[in-house]
């Protein structure tokens, strides 16, 4: 297509079909969008940036689908993402250093997410409210606006 589109293009075609994708999935619709796209702006340079960065995307770079039985044993060595907020919250305090490298977040504005997630009070909250409908029933009602 590129020496269709530009005939004095004489460089052979080369297949790039060995480049791997980037994955993106939708964050949570209450999320504040500019400080999504600023934690993905971090995120990609701090990628860009990794002495091992090769060696890291080796290592999680997926060619079978993880989700069928055979290759659970592959789906077993992924890290899992937090599960809640206050996992979350724990996340970032790892990595709070990265976010602010680059003065992108600013060390109050982090501690105040970190103090915010951790505040929603959802550790282990499927397995505080298991089995407890009317408990469950309150906390839907309280929050399903959000989004």
């Amino acid at each position: 297509m590129v020496a269709i589109a530009n005939p004095n293009y004489s460089e052979e075609f080369q297949s790039h079909s060995y480049k791997s994708t980037f994955e993106f999935r939708a964050a949570d619709p209450s999320a504040d969008l500019y400080l999504l796209m600023a934690a993905f702006a971090v995120g990609i340079r701090h990628g860009f940036e990794m002495d091992n960065a090769l060696d890291v995307a080796k290592k999680l770079y997926i060619d079978v689908n993880i989700f069928k039985d055979e290759h659970k044993d592959r789906l077993a060595q992924l890290e899992h993402l937090p599960a809640s907020c206050y996992e979350s919250a724990q996340a970032l305090k790892e990595l709070k250093d990265i976010f602010m490298e680059y003065d992108v977040f600013s060390e109050g504005m982090i501690n105040d997410t970190i103090n915010y997630l951790e505040g929603l009070d959802d550790n282990k909250l499927s397995e505080r409210l298991y089995g407890k409908n009317e408990e469950i029933r309150k906390l839907v009602d309280s929050y399903i606006h959000i989004g």
